[in-house]
Protein backbone atom coordinates (compact mmCIF):
# COMPACT_ATOMS: atom_id res chain seq x y z
CA UNK A 1 0.00 0.00 0.00
CA UNK A 2 1.17 3.22 -0.71
CA UNK A 3 3.31 5.15 2.21
CA UNK A 4 0.41 7.98 2.57
CA UNK A 5 -2.03 5.18 2.97
CA UNK A 6 0.30 3.78 6.13
CA UNK A 7 0.55 7.54 7.13
CA UNK A 8 -3.61 7.65 7.80
CA UNK A 9 -4.09 4.30 9.18
CA UNK A 10 -0.84 5.22 11.81
CA UNK A 11 -2.44 8.39 12.11
CA UNK A 12 -5.61 7.36 12.96
CA UNK A 13 -5.22 4.56 15.11
CA UNK A 14 -2.97 7.29 17.43
CA UNK A 15 -6.07 9.39 17.42
CA UNK A 16 -8.23 7.48 18.20
CA UNK A 17 -6.27 5.22 21.13
CA UNK A 18 -5.09 8.83 22.53
CA UNK A 19 -8.97 9.63 22.50
CA UNK A 20 -9.80 6.48 24.57
CA UNK A 21 -6.67 6.35 26.28
CA UNK A 22 -7.10 10.29 27.95
CA UNK A 23 -11.25 9.44 28.46
CA UNK A 24 -10.21 6.31 30.52
CA UNK A 25 -7.29 8.31 32.54
CA UNK A 26 -9.83 11.19 33.44
CA UNK A 27 -12.45 8.33 34.82
CA UNK A 28 -14.86 9.52 32.44
CA UNK A 29 -14.52 6.09 30.23
CA UNK A 30 -13.76 3.14 32.39
CA UNK A 31 -14.80 -0.10 30.43
CA UNK A 32 -13.78 -3.11 32.37
CA UNK A 33 -10.95 -5.24 31.73
CA UNK A 34 -12.62 -8.09 31.09
CA UNK A 35 -13.93 -6.96 27.94
CA UNK A 36 -11.08 -4.55 26.90
CA UNK A 37 -8.73 -7.58 26.70
CA UNK A 38 -10.57 -10.36 24.88
CA UNK A 39 -11.17 -6.68 22.32
CA UNK A 40 -7.91 -6.28 21.90
CA UNK A 41 -7.41 -9.90 21.26
CA UNK A 42 -9.80 -10.08 18.15
CA UNK A 43 -8.72 -6.70 16.74
CA UNK A 44 -5.00 -8.77 16.46
CA UNK A 45 -6.56 -11.65 14.81
CA UNK A 46 -8.92 -9.59 12.87
CA UNK A 47 -5.95 -7.93 11.72
CA UNK A 48 -4.34 -11.73 10.95
CA UNK A 49 -7.43 -12.78 9.02
CA UNK A 50 -7.40 -9.31 6.63
CA UNK A 51 -4.13 -9.70 5.86
CA UNK A 52 -4.90 -13.41 4.21
CA UNK A 53 -7.98 -12.16 2.47
CA UNK A 54 -7.82 -8.98 1.52
CA UNK A 55 -4.84 -6.93 -0.03
CA UNK A 56 -6.20 -3.56 -0.15
CA UNK A 57 -9.15 -1.96 2.01
CA UNK A 58 -10.91 1.21 1.68
CA UNK A 59 -12.01 1.24 4.99
CA UNK A 60 -8.12 0.56 6.49
CA UNK A 61 -8.50 3.92 8.05
CA UNK A 62 -11.47 3.46 10.06
CA UNK A 63 -10.50 0.18 10.69
CA UNK A 64 -7.50 1.44 12.58
CA UNK A 65 -9.34 4.08 13.93
CA UNK A 66 -11.79 1.85 15.75
CA UNK A 67 -9.08 -0.67 16.90
CA UNK A 68 -7.09 2.55 18.35
CA UNK A 69 -9.91 3.29 20.70
CA UNK A 70 -10.34 -0.34 21.74
CA UNK A 71 -6.30 -0.50 22.09
CA UNK A 72 -6.43 2.73 24.27
CA UNK A 73 -8.76 1.02 27.09
CA UNK A 74 -5.98 -1.37 27.29
CA UNK A 75 -3.33 1.81 27.31
CA UNK A 76 -5.33 3.17 29.96
CA UNK A 77 -5.79 0.31 31.86
CA UNK A 78 -1.48 -0.07 31.58
CA UNK A 79 -1.23 3.60 32.88
CA UNK A 80 -3.08 3.04 35.76
CA UNK A 81 -1.29 -0.06 37.25
CA UNK A 82 1.93 1.99 36.70
CA UNK A 83 0.66 4.94 38.82
CA UNK A 84 -1.10 2.71 41.24
CA UNK A 85 2.97 1.52 41.89
CA UNK A 86 4.14 5.34 42.42
CA UNK A 87 3.21 7.84 44.97
CA UNK A 88 0.18 9.47 45.04
CA UNK A 89 0.19 12.88 43.55
CA UNK A 90 -2.85 13.96 41.51
CA UNK A 91 -1.73 17.04 39.78
CA UNK A 92 0.81 15.25 37.92
CA UNK A 93 -1.86 13.15 36.39
CA UNK A 94 -1.60 15.13 33.04
CA UNK A 95 2.16 14.88 32.67
CA UNK A 96 1.88 11.18 33.57
CA UNK A 97 -0.96 10.67 30.71
CA UNK A 98 1.13 12.77 28.05
CA UNK A 99 4.51 10.87 29.17
CA UNK A 100 2.93 7.41 28.51
CA UNK A 101 1.60 8.27 25.67
CA UNK A 102 4.63 9.87 23.77
CA UNK A 103 6.40 6.29 25.13
CA UNK A 104 3.20 4.69 23.05
CA UNK A 105 3.77 6.82 19.96
CA UNK A 106 7.66 6.87 20.19
CA UNK A 107 7.39 2.55 20.29
CA UNK A 108 4.47 2.66 17.18
CA UNK A 109 7.06 5.38 15.21
CA UNK A 110 10.18 3.08 15.78
CA UNK A 111 8.31 -0.18 14.92
CA UNK A 112 6.59 1.61 11.54
CA UNK A 113 10.74 2.50 11.04
CA UNK A 114 11.62 -1.16 11.40
CA UNK A 115 9.17 -3.01 9.92
CA UNK A 116 8.32 -1.40 6.23
CA UNK A 117 11.62 -1.75 5.20
CA UNK A 118 11.95 -4.60 6.33
CA UNK A 119 9.09 -6.04 4.08
CA UNK A 120 10.12 -3.62 1.31
CA UNK A 121 13.20 -5.80 1.41
CA UNK A 122 11.67 -8.79 1.80
CA UNK A 123 8.64 -8.10 -0.79
CA UNK A 124 11.87 -8.34 -3.67
CA UNK A 125 12.31 -12.09 -2.80
CA UNK A 126 10.17 -15.04 -4.07
CA UNK A 127 9.43 -16.60 -0.73
CA UNK A 128 7.84 -13.14 0.72
CA UNK A 129 4.48 -14.18 -0.26
CA UNK A 130 4.91 -17.16 1.95
CA UNK A 131 6.38 -15.57 4.71
CA UNK A 132 3.49 -13.06 4.49
CA UNK A 133 0.74 -16.02 4.85
CA UNK A 134 2.52 -17.87 7.87
CA UNK A 135 3.24 -14.21 9.58
CA UNK A 136 -0.68 -13.60 8.59
CA UNK A 137 -1.93 -16.97 10.26
CA UNK A 138 0.57 -16.65 13.12
CA UNK A 139 -0.58 -13.05 14.14
CA UNK A 140 -4.10 -14.62 13.90
CA UNK A 141 -3.46 -17.67 15.92
CA UNK A 142 -1.83 -15.48 18.79
CA UNK A 143 -4.73 -13.10 18.88
CA UNK A 144 -7.53 -15.77 18.60
CA UNK A 145 -5.36 -17.71 21.73
CA UNK A 146 -4.99 -14.83 23.81
CA UNK A 147 -8.72 -14.23 23.15
CA UNK A 148 -9.34 -17.43 24.25
CA UNK A 149 -6.85 -17.62 27.28
CA UNK A 150 -8.73 -14.40 28.60
CA UNK A 151 -12.51 -15.63 28.02
CA UNK A 152 -12.39 -19.54 28.59
CA UNK A 153 -9.59 -19.07 31.31
CA UNK A 154 -7.73 -21.61 29.38
CA UNK A 155 -3.68 -21.73 29.21
CA UNK A 156 -2.37 -22.61 25.38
Amino acid sequence: QPFSQLIKVVTAFTLAHSATLALAANGLITPPGSWVEPAIALTIAYVGLLSLVWQQSRHGVWLAFGFGLVHGFGFAGALAETLAEQPSDHGNWLVSLVSFNLGIETFQILLVCVIVPLMLFAARFSWYGLAQRVASFLVLGAGLGWFFTRTMGVLL
